[in-house]
């Protein structure tokens, strides 16, 4: 099992017997995903599952393809193929389940609370990315909600997406082209602060430092300015030159 630094201290915590709010838990796990499958952190994999290891082990299979941009939206997405592993298709890929043994997975720990969360984010995650319609016998209607279950292992995201992928969506996985069909493309987009959980900083403000949002620098005293654009403003140097990649277009622009 892969973890990033964060991950692990949260997990620490967790056996210490504190309680972590869910929603900062779901943002860690997605975080987890953005910085292995990008290799910044850990050992680099495509493959990930949520796995509650007290209640049945791994319950959703996530796959990533590629990591994408949402310009609309001004953030990336992991473009991913997703299994919820309910109690009717489990039987029939175990040959399947019991190859991807041999392959490097990152399991994310859950628990309870934070599987609830997953389930509930899933069907979002598919919907922004759909180019199919939903049929008439499409699983969500019975109960005129999403998603129809996210307690008793049925149906978590519904089935008229399944299988539709480009070609080599995925490669390197074992009997891919027989067990797609069960599969469902997703968008997976990273969250950004949880309000009440921790302080939020807004990127848009030109008042502090352009790297880290400090209004003052250590000592107390006024920020320093870049020195090419005279816009960009710093508590110190260290914070100049780590935001200087960011920084140069529009420095450049300006001066």
């Amino acid at each position: 099992m892969f973890n990033t630094r964060e991950r692990a201290q949260r997990d620490e915590s967790v056996a210490a017997g504190s309680k972590i709010d869910v929603r900062m838990a779901f943002r860690e796990s997605l975080f987890t995903m953005f910085m292995i499958f990008t290799a910044l952190q850990g050992q680099q994999t495509r493959l990930f599952s949520l796995n509650h290891t007290t209640a049945g082990g791994v319950h959703v299979l996530v796959f990533i393809s590629n990591l994408r941009m949402d310009l609309g939206n001004h953030t990336v997405v992991l473009d991913a193929a997703i299994l919820p592993l309910t109690h009717e298709v489990v039987p029939r890929i175990s040959s399947f389940l019991a190859a991807l043994v041999m392959l490097n997975i990152c399991h994310i720990k859950v628990d309870s609370e934070e599987l609830n969360l997953w389930k509930q984010a899933l069907p979002a995650m598919v919907e922004r990315c759909r180019t199919w319609e939903h049929q008439a016998d499409c699983e969500y209607l019975p109960e005129s909600s999403i998603p129809l279950s996210v307690e008793n292992g049925h149906t978590v995201v519904c089935s008229c997406g399944n299988g539709r992928f480009p070609p080599d969506f995925i490669l390197g996985i074992p009997e891919w082209s027989t067990v797609s069909k069960y599969f469902v493309r997703a968008a997976v987009s990273p969250c950004f602060q949880t309000p009440f959980s921790e302080k939020l900083f807004d990127f848009g403000t030109l008042h502090g430092c352009w790297a880290c949002g400090k209004e003052k620098t250590d000592n107390g005293v006024a920020l320093l300015s870049c020195g090419k654009c005279h816009k960009a403003k710093y508590c110190s140097a260290d914070c100049q030159r780590s935001n200087w990649k960011p920084h140069k277009s529009h420095c450049r622009a300006q001066s």
